[in-house]
């Protein structure tokens, strides 16, 4: 009997141990592959944006950091409904996107995701040589393109190419103290995430 007993609880232990495995790795797929469909009916195409308290990546959110998300695509323009808002710039379609902010904060640190929530590059005030963010993020094509042609936006920005569609910026500004709350608020109101147009760099 008490062979038994123990055998009953050591394949329930090991059971809800497979279990609990499963529901990690379970969550963050299901968690992360809608964040792009999420966030878009949520926020305006391009700039940067405060999410709502119930969003759930405001709701993991470091306290001590304030958050803004930019969602963009690469590819044609989308559907009206998706339009960026009344801030951005014109949008044709087929454009890499300028990322951008300065000011003196704390310390700022940048994530890019692509659709399905993954990270694909990431950057920091530490690893800057002035502490300014300045990145345009294209497809391989549009980086080699914005080459080939003299942009001013483009000038002193670093390239990265990606093979993505559409994807998400988070921007995350440490705010230790409320005397900073003055210089962070205009860092994010400087902050830009807006389409490079290529036909006005010609």
């Amino acid at each position: 009997m008490t062979n038994k007993l123990l055998y009953a609880l050591a394949l329930g232990f090991f059971g809800a141990v497979i279990v609990h495995i499963c529901i990690l790795f379970l969550v963050p797929y299901h968690g992360q592959y809608n964040t792009w469909l999420r966030l878009q009916s949520r926020i305006p195409l391009f700039g940067f944006h405060q999410l709502a308290a119930d969003d759930p990546i405001a709701r993991t959110a470091d306290p001590l950091f304030k958050l803004r998300a930019c969602i963009f695509t690469l590819a044609d323009a989308p559907e009206a409904d998706t339009l960026p808002g009344d801030n951005t710039p014109a949008f044709n379609g087929n454009e890499p996107v300028h990322i951008s902010a300065s000011g003196k904060v704390p310390f700022w640190s940048m994530s890019v995701y692509d659709s399905a929530g993954t990270k694909l590059y990431s950057l920091n005030s530490l690893s800057t040589a002035d502490k300014g963010l300045d990145i345009i993020i294209g497809t391989p094509l549009q980086i080699m393109d914005l080459k080939q042609v003299t942009a001013d936006s483009a000038n002193n920005s670093i390239l990265v190419p990606q093979a993505i569609d559409n994807g998400t910026v988070l921007l995350r500004v440490f705010a230790p103290s409320k005397d900073w709350q003055p210089k962070i608020d205009a860092f994010l109101q400087n902050a830009r995430c807006s389409p490079v147009v290529l036909e006005d760099a010609l």
